[in-house]
């Protein structure tokens, strides 16, 4: 695999010798003082353009950086600002997300606090402040944002019941991996938060929070994950609750905010004996 070096230098030797390139800012976890990369982090780079379109068409320009395995790319989901990215993944394993930037709306890029200039043909920007995670730390949520985000996990935990009951497992997974966990996740990052005054990046996806967690409550995490077993799958779902429970209240009492614990024990009970009935069915079937 080609080292860092080699490749910032692909990168900003590309940009100089390509005339619509104006400037290359570097941003993501490669220039995060607080995260040491390894071989698999990518490589986020942009790109000032001055028409990110002229990049579609013809892509024979990504051979100058080696030989691709796959490429996505995908455009702009910002009103007013069109950007392209390329997701690049090479033969030797190095990733590169490349994204074509507007010239015109470059002063967007100081929202950022993660990025570090590589290239500035023209002076597009001055006072880059040495790149740090603030962009990224977890906010202190509203009462109404907290009530919100338990409310979600305590409904959407009895479709999952429900779904166990009826053996439909595609829709348990789902219903439990990128609805419920999500609400758990967000008290999970406010819990991280709070411990560390809101100055913290608990990472994309819970991506670290093994780091930030006590380790108590890291294992309750761990244990809110099942397999395909619907009885596994059942006690992940008590586990589920007892973390969102525990990390809840404790943020309630801090924040003064109320905990509805009205709806967590009547969705328990009800989840309990949904269990204990779907347990009878199969008992007589």
């Amino acid at each position: 695999m080609r080292s860092e070096r080699e490749i910032l230098n692909l990168i900003v030797a590309f940009a100089r010798e390509n005339t619509t390139v104006r400037a290359v800012v570097q941003n993501g976890s490669r220039v995060n003082p607080r995260v040491t990369p390894d071989e698999f982090a990518d490589y986020d780079v942009v790109f000032v353009v001055e028409n990110p379109e002229d990049f579609k068409g013809d892509r024979s320009w990504m051979r100058g950086f080696g030989e691709t395995l796959i490429v996505q790319q995908n455009d702009s989901d910002e009103p007013g600002v069109n950007w392209v990215i390329f997701l690049m993944l090479f033969s030797d394993g190095v990733r590169i997300d490349l994204k074509f930037f507007p010239t015109s709306r470059s002063q967007l890029l100081y929202k950022d606090s993660l990025k570090k200039l590589l290239l500035d043909k023209d002076g597009l920007f001055d006072n880059f402040t040495a790149p740090d995670d603030s962009s990224y730390f977890v906010k202190k949520p509203s009462e109404d944002q907290f009530y919100r985000t338990v409310d979600n996990f305590w409904w959407c935990l009895t479709n999952v019941a429900g779904g166990i009951a009826r053996g439909e497992l595609c829709y348990v997974k789902t219903m439990h991996e990128t609805v419920v966990r999500p609400e758990m996740n967000r008290l999970l990052a406010w819990h991280i938060g709070l411990r560390r005054d809101w100055k913290v990046d608990p990472g994309h996806f819970g991506r670290w929070f093994h780091k930030h967690l006590p380790p108590d409550v890291w294992s309750a995490v761990e244990r809110s994950y099942a397999g395909s077993d619907y009885g596994d799958i059942w006690r992940s779902v008590f586990e589920s609750g007892k973390l969102v429970r525990r990390i809840g209240l404790e943020l309630a009492g801090k924040l003064g905010y109320r905990y509805p614990i009205d709806e967590d024990e009547n969705v328990t009970g009800y989840v309990s004996d949904m269990k204990k009935r779907s347990g009878e069915e199969k008992q007589q079937d």
